[in-house]
């Protein structure tokens, strides 16, 4: 925060700002500002969008003196600021180093990988010092891409991997790894404010933690690795939804192993509800690619028809994936 550094006097930091949920163990703590105290005392603005009172009467109010409890106004995140605390107490017992050496290695291999698969391009500068998230687009051999909300669903529903898929906080920098240039950024602008989300570019973001095994690091890239060369045999069966860019799977979606309805408490007020714990050795993780490749080989190699005339014209300009018409069309009944 303060370095000592005589030949930059100025190399300080205002404030520092992060998000702990990204952290493993993270998801549900509080962002946390790091700022300099001088900061919190400027008299601009002269009147201030909120924060927490001492006194208050008809005319007057008069916030409170202490920084931290006047910009967190009422009930405080107690226990996801202890949640906060565990997180870097977790990372400090592991060690940054031996995060860093696992997470360097995983992420080192799993480009070396889907580097040399034509079909994946591996998005940011490669040279340079990376954490372990990948950021890629699968390209096909006719020039256009597969639907990155395509792959992630390929992902889920075949391999059970949860990955993400979208467009960039950081949108410029975004622009600059699609190779988008302003006159094409309005016009995608355009299409997505009429209703058409699906239009809007992005990738998948696949992530290796350092506590993942061996065999789940292999499983994780021997699965991008093939849905890259062999999942757009799949585009059948899916149906696209050109208004939320979502991929869905005609069999329907699965149902999930619990609802809320279920649970219910006893006499005694004791929680209760149906426990299902099935669990499959990590060797099954071989068993699930073969099935998956045998899968993909069985599928037949057709050429479909792409596009559709309830797409509009500016769609079809700006479309850079794959879209056979027949997913546009409708499930026939449910379940289909």
């Amino acid at each position: 925060m303060n370095p000592r550094c005589s030949d930059h006097p100025l190399a300080y930091k205002d404030a520092i700002v992060l998000s702990p949920h990204k952290f493993v163990g993270g998801p549900g703590t509080p962002g946390i500002l790091i700022i300099r105290r001088e900061h919190l005392r400027n008299t601009v603005p002269d009147i201030v969008g909120g924060g927490t009172v001492a006194y208050v009467n008809p005319e007057e109010h008069r916030y409170l003196e202490d920084p931290v409890h006047r910009e967190e106004g009422g009930t405080p995140a107690i226990i996801e600021s202890i949640r906060a605390g565990l997180v870097f107490a977790l990372k400090d017992e592991v060690g940054v180093e031996v995060i860093r050496a696992h997470e360097s290695d995983f992420v080192t291999r799993a480009i070396e990988v889907w580097g040399s698969n034509p079909s994946i391009q591996v998005l940011g500068n490669l040279a340079a010092e990376r954490l372990s998230i990948v950021s890629f687009v699968v390209r096909r051999n006719n020039g256009r891409y597969l639907h990155h909300n395509l792959v992630v669903a390929i992902l889920n529903d075949l391999f059970g991997i949860q990955s993400r898929g979208g467009c960039s906080c950081a949108g410029p920098y975004g622009h600059r790894l699609l190779g988008i240039d302003v006159e094409r950024s309005h016009e995608f602008e355009r299409e997505i404010t009429h209703g058409c989300e699906g239009i809007k570019p992005g990738w998948v973001r696949v992530n290796f933690n350092y506590f993942i095994s061996e065999p789940v690091f292999q499983y994780v890239v021997q699965a991008v690795d093939l849905i890259a060369t062999s999942g757009w045999k799949l585009l059948p069966q899916y149906r696209f939804d050109t208004a939320t860019g979502r991929w869905h799977h005609r069999g329907g979606p699965v149902e999930p192993p619990l609802r809320l309805r279920q649970l219910h408490y006893d006499e005694d007020g004791v929680l209760s509800y149906p426990q299902q714990r099935d669990q499959a050795p990590e060797s099954a993780l071989a068993d699930y690619l073969a099935e998956a490749c045998a899968l993909l080989e069985s599928l037949p190699i057709d050429i479909l028809a792409e596009g559709s005339a309830s797409l509009s014209e500016d769609f079809e300009h700006l479309r850079w994936f794959d879209l056979p018409s027949l997913c546009l069309e409708p499930a026939t009944s449910p379940g289909s």
